[in-house]
């Protein structure tokens, strides 16, 4: 909707409205917005409404933005679980310089 600065840093403002208004384009767009001048538009009359696939989530670590991923382990103990997805990303995925994934631990 906007950005809010605070000293150099910046930070995105937006507005989230309720699940049962967020599932409906048509009804999302009837919602009504307040002008400067008092009036009541109709969101529709504004903006477009479009209905992109996202993340579910979205976490920081240490202030920094991190995408986190669950898994349901069964059968295996989880520490094995994770030294074996450890390995596989060392062995399988080609990172570029300076960047770390950090799989449930430390930074492999």
């Amino acid at each position: 909707m906007t950005t809010t600065v605070e000293g150099r840093e910046r930070y995105p403002v937006n507005v989230r409205y309720k699940r049962e208004l967020r599932d409906d384009p048509d009804r999302l767009k009837r919602v009504l917005i307040p002008t400067p001048s008092g009036a009541q538009i109709p969101l529709g009359q504004i903006a477009d409404l479009v209905i992109t696939q996202g993340p579910p989530s979205i976490a920081d670590e240490a202030g920094a933005l991190a995408g986190l991923v669950s898994v349901a382990v069964s059968g295996r103990d989880l520490r094995g679980y994770v030294e074996d997805a450890q390995r596989a990303v060392r062995q399988r995925i080609t990172l570029p310089a300076g960047l770390l994934v950090a799989v449930d631990g430390p930074a492999v």
